[in-house]
C-alpha cells in the first residue's frame, strides 16, 4: 500500500522490488500474487513498460483501498 502512486493508486514494482521490501522467495511469488488475486485482495493490471516502448509490465492495485479510483472510471491515460 505504501509503494502505490497516489495519481494511479496503483504499486508499479518490479518483482525484484517486491523481494527486496517482502522478503518472498522468488520462486513463490508468482503463487502469493495468484493467491492474492483469486482471494479477490488485489487486482494485477498491465500498464505501459518503463523499458520498452512496446512492453508492457504489471501494476497492482489493492482491492479494497479506494475502490473507484481505477482504469475504468479515469480512463487509460496510463496504457
Amino acid at each position: 500500500m505504501a509503494r502505490r502512486g497516489r495519481d494511479t493508486n496503483q504499486a508499479n514494482l518490479s518483482y525484484d522490488k517486491v523481494i527486496e521490501y517482502s522478503g518472498i522467495d522468488r520462486a513463490k511469488l508468482r503463487s502469493a500474487i495468484s493467491l492474492l488475486a483469486a482471494a479477490g485482495l488485489v487486482h494485477v493490471e498491465q500498464t505501459r513498460s518503463g523499458i520498452h516502448d512496446m512492453g508492457v509490465s504489471n501494476a497492482y492495485r489493492l482491492a479494497h483501498m479506494d475502490p473507484y479510483f481505477h482504469g475504468g472510471t479515469v480512463g487509460r491515460r496510463s496504457l
